[in-house]
């Protein structure tokens, strides 16, 4: 099977290295889990933090 797009021969046979992979996939995981802490920290103290502004 022909790709739609035609890459040339270069493009086609790079692949991520395998410590390329690791980093992005533990930066994604660790940027998922401050979002959330940071959702659940926002979403218990939403009537606190609503008060401090008034």
């Amino acid at each position: 099977t022909k790709p739609i797009l035609p890459l040339s021969s270069a493009a086609e046979k790079k692949m991520i290295s395998h410590a390329t992979l690791y980093s992005l996939a533990n930066s994604l995981g660790v940027l998922a889990m401050v979002t959330v802490v940071g959702y659940h920290f926002v979403a218990v103290n939403a009537k606190y933090l609503s008060k401090a502004k008034q």
